[in-house]
């Protein structure tokens, strides 16, 4: 476990909330963190689709990053349709940094990890962004209405006014890829972290209602 796994995981085991001054140290760190580029298997509602001149199709892998991008563009459609990977990971670097950003700590498949959200300047919207201390990289971003994101077993490090802030919702978000998305990715047992992150996380969106 590498230091900053070490430090994070302290909080989680103790149910330890933390001090503005280590709040502030943990939001800087993830804020300079990449997205993790490791390869995922690509969302069954994606297949048939086209990704830099080429089909995809099932069994087609993509870095994390681009995958999140796809999820967020023509899944659930809450980016435009032209953003690029920089533009949206830019976008969670400012929910990251937003100074209503809202943190929870847990554990997730056993690692380490940080949950941050703040209102997405859509009505009704809040971005979520999700970081893994253990690969010191960010796993997921996406944008969801507030009483989709249910996070029971984390510690909170915030009031939770991230949710009051986002107001009534004025855009219907169909996530019903989630549920096909996880069959698809439950057969057998990864042999990569960054995939076991992204189905767990998948799963823990699915229960909350996403």
């Amino acid at each position: 476990m590498n230091n900053q796994a070490a430090w994070l995981a302290q909080f989680i085991d103790k149910k330890e909330g933390m001090s503005p001054s280590q709040q502030r140290r943990l939001i800087t760190h993830i804020g300079r963190v990449p997205f993790s580029t490791d390869l995922v298997a690509v969302d069954p509602g994606l297949w048939g689709g086209f990704w830099h001149f080429d089909v995809i199709a099932a069994g087609y892998t993509l870095p994390a990053v681009e995958l999140a991008l796809l999820r967020a563009v023509r899944l659930d459609q809450v980016w435009p349709a032209a953003t690029t990977v920089e533009q949206f990971v830019g976008d969670l670097r400012q929910t990251i940094g937003h100074p209503q950003a809202e943190v929870w700590l847990l554990r997730v498949i056993d690692q380490p990890c940080a949950v941050l959200a703040a209102p997405a300047g859509q009505p009704g919207l809040i971005t979520v962004v999700w970081y893994c201390a253990t690969t010191n990289a960010l796993h997921a971003g996406y944008r969801t209405a507030p009483d989709r994101l249910s996070l029971p077993q984390a510690v909170a490090q915030g009031s939770g006014a991230v949710f009051a802030t986002a107001g009534p919702a004025s855009v219907e978000i169909d996530q019903t890829w989630l549920v096909d998305s996880l069959e698809q990715t439950s057969e057998g047992r990864s042999e990569s972290l960054s995939v076991e992150l992204d189905r767990e996380i998948l799963r823990i969106r699915v229960e909350a209602g996403d």
